[in-house]
């Protein structure tokens, strides 16, 4: 049996550990993040996990 598209990407999905995550964000964040992706050669998701760990590094209460 032939396995449809979204059978396919998936099973890619499953086999990399990823999984789609969505946003709606205003249009000027977007740009923002766009610029500032650019300005350090990062990808957005890599942009990303570096914000979030960088948040999480700093903002831990004692």
């Amino acid at each position: 049996m032939t396995k449809s598209r979204s059978e396919i990407q998936h099973a890619s999905d499953l086999k990399r550990n990823v999984k789609v995550k969505g946003f709606k964000l205003k249009l000027d964040d977007i740009a923002y993040i766009e610029d500032v992706a650019k300005r350090h050669n990062l990808s957005h998701n890599e942009l990303l996990i570096q914000a979030i760990q960088f948040f999480d590094e700093n903002k831990r209460v004692n």
